[in-house]
Protein backbone atom coordinates (compact mmCIF):
# COMPACT_ATOMS: atom_id res chain seq x y z
CA UNK A 1 0.00 0.00 0.00
CA UNK A 2 2.71 2.72 0.66
CA UNK A 3 4.24 1.57 -2.61
CA UNK A 4 1.20 2.54 -4.97
CA UNK A 5 0.47 5.53 -2.60
CA UNK A 6 4.17 6.89 -3.20
CA UNK A 7 3.81 6.26 -7.02
CA UNK A 8 0.46 8.43 -7.15
CA UNK A 9 1.18 11.70 -8.07
CA UNK A 10 -1.72 13.15 -7.00
CA UNK A 11 -1.67 13.47 -3.02
CA UNK A 12 -4.07 13.45 -0.17
CA UNK A 13 -3.75 13.32 3.60
CA UNK A 14 -6.01 10.58 3.99
CA UNK A 15 -4.45 8.11 1.60
CA UNK A 16 -1.58 8.29 4.56
CA UNK A 17 -4.86 6.19 6.95
CA UNK A 18 -5.06 3.52 5.30
CA UNK A 19 -1.40 1.91 6.78
CA UNK A 20 -0.70 4.45 9.51
CA UNK A 21 -2.24 2.09 11.97
CA UNK A 22 -0.11 -0.66 10.98
CA UNK A 23 3.00 1.97 11.22
CA UNK A 24 1.77 2.58 14.54
CA UNK A 25 1.43 -0.77 15.97
CA UNK A 26 5.20 -1.39 14.34
CA UNK A 27 6.73 1.54 15.96
CA UNK A 28 5.48 -0.01 18.99
CA UNK A 29 6.66 -3.12 19.03
CA UNK A 30 10.17 -1.65 18.00
CA UNK A 31 10.47 0.43 20.59
CA UNK A 32 9.50 -2.45 23.06
CA UNK A 33 11.98 -4.59 21.38
CA UNK A 34 14.29 -1.73 21.69
CA UNK A 35 14.18 -1.20 25.07
CA UNK A 36 13.94 -5.13 25.49
CA UNK A 37 17.57 -5.60 23.83
CA UNK A 38 19.14 -2.11 25.46
CA UNK A 39 21.14 -3.28 28.39
CA UNK A 40 19.93 -3.57 32.04
CA UNK A 41 20.59 -0.48 34.13
CA UNK A 42 21.37 3.14 31.99
CA UNK A 43 20.98 1.42 28.22
CA UNK A 44 17.48 0.81 28.96
CA UNK A 45 16.64 4.11 30.49
CA UNK A 46 18.63 6.01 27.56
CA UNK A 47 16.67 3.87 24.68
CA UNK A 48 13.51 5.01 27.12
CA UNK A 49 14.47 8.59 26.88
CA UNK A 50 14.99 8.82 23.36
CA UNK A 51 11.64 7.17 22.75
CA UNK A 52 9.69 9.47 25.37
CA UNK A 53 11.42 12.35 23.04
CA UNK A 54 10.32 11.22 19.87
CA UNK A 55 6.76 10.68 20.93
CA UNK A 56 6.77 14.08 22.66
CA UNK A 57 8.38 15.66 19.31
CA UNK A 58 5.49 13.35 17.24
CA UNK A 59 3.30 14.97 19.63
CA UNK A 60 4.06 18.66 19.08
CA UNK A 61 4.09 17.74 15.86
CA UNK A 62 0.49 16.80 15.72
CA UNK A 63 -0.69 19.53 18.04
CA UNK A 64 1.10 22.10 15.47
CA UNK A 65 -0.94 20.59 12.10
CA UNK A 66 -4.03 20.56 13.72
CA UNK A 67 -4.07 23.76 15.64
CA UNK A 68 -1.33 26.05 15.21
CA UNK A 69 -1.48 25.99 11.31
CA UNK A 70 -4.59 24.31 10.84
CA UNK A 71 -5.21 26.92 7.52
CA UNK A 72 -1.63 27.85 6.76
CA UNK A 73 -0.85 26.79 3.41
CA UNK A 74 2.76 26.44 4.47
CA UNK A 75 1.23 22.80 6.06
CA UNK A 76 1.12 20.00 3.56
CA UNK A 77 -1.64 18.20 5.65
CA UNK A 78 -4.77 20.29 4.98
CA UNK A 79 -6.33 19.98 2.17
CA UNK A 80 -8.04 22.44 1.36
CA UNK A 81 -5.55 25.85 2.30
CA UNK A 82 -8.89 28.11 4.00
CA UNK A 83 -8.04 31.03 5.52
CA UNK A 84 -9.35 32.70 8.31
CA UNK A 85 -10.52 35.45 6.44
CA UNK A 86 -13.79 33.42 5.42
CA UNK A 87 -14.88 33.91 9.01
CA UNK A 88 -15.06 38.15 8.52
CA UNK A 89 -16.78 37.65 5.19
CA UNK A 90 -19.02 35.82 6.89
CA UNK A 91 -19.81 38.23 9.47
CA UNK A 92 -20.06 40.94 7.33
CA UNK A 93 -22.78 39.27 4.97
CA UNK A 94 -24.76 38.90 8.30
CA UNK A 95 -24.52 42.18 9.61
CA UNK A 96 -25.70 43.70 6.05
CA UNK A 97 -28.09 40.86 5.50
CA UNK A 98 -29.32 42.43 8.85
CA UNK A 99 -29.83 46.00 7.38
CA UNK A 100 -31.15 45.11 4.27
CA UNK A 101 -34.75 45.08 3.62
CA UNK A 102 -34.44 41.60 2.16
CA UNK A 103 -32.79 40.05 4.67
CA UNK A 104 -31.83 36.34 3.99
CA UNK A 105 -32.92 37.21 0.71
CA UNK A 106 -30.28 40.30 -0.48
CA UNK A 107 -28.77 39.39 -3.71
CA UNK A 108 -25.53 38.70 -3.89
CA UNK A 109 -23.34 38.16 -6.25
CA UNK A 110 -20.04 36.32 -5.57
CA UNK A 111 -16.99 36.66 -8.91
CA UNK A 112 -14.08 34.79 -8.19
CA UNK A 113 -12.06 32.02 -10.61
CA UNK A 114 -10.65 30.03 -7.57
CA UNK A 115 -12.37 27.47 -5.21
CA UNK A 116 -14.54 29.77 -3.05
CA UNK A 117 -15.31 26.37 -0.50
CA UNK A 118 -16.02 26.79 2.30
CA UNK A 119 -17.86 30.58 1.59
CA UNK A 120 -20.89 28.52 -0.47
CA UNK A 121 -21.26 26.78 3.30
CA UNK A 122 -21.18 29.65 5.14
CA UNK A 123 -24.06 31.47 2.66
CA UNK A 124 -26.00 28.62 2.50
CA UNK A 125 -28.75 30.75 4.34
CA UNK A 126 -29.07 33.39 1.65
CA UNK A 127 -31.36 32.63 -1.31
CA UNK A 128 -29.94 35.29 -3.96
CA UNK A 129 -26.22 34.13 -4.41
CA UNK A 130 -24.76 34.19 -7.47
CA UNK A 131 -21.53 32.32 -8.56
CA UNK A 132 -19.46 33.78 -11.16
CA UNK A 133 -15.98 33.24 -12.41
CA UNK A 134 -16.09 36.96 -14.10
CA UNK A 135 -18.16 40.16 -13.85
CA UNK A 136 -21.43 39.89 -15.79
CA UNK A 137 -22.75 43.20 -17.19
CA UNK A 138 -26.83 42.14 -17.61
CA UNK A 139 -28.33 44.81 -15.56
CA UNK A 140 -28.67 43.00 -12.34
CA UNK A 141 -26.37 44.66 -10.24
CA UNK A 142 -26.46 43.78 -6.08
CA UNK A 143 -26.33 46.37 -3.72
Amino acid sequence: MIVAYAAIPYKTPWCVLGFLHAMILLAGVGGARLIEISPAGLGRSLAAVLIGAAVAHLGWLAWAGSVRFASDPRNPWVYAHTGTGVFEIARRVEALSRAHPQHAAMPIEVISGENLWPLPWYLRRFSAVRWETAPVNDGCTPP
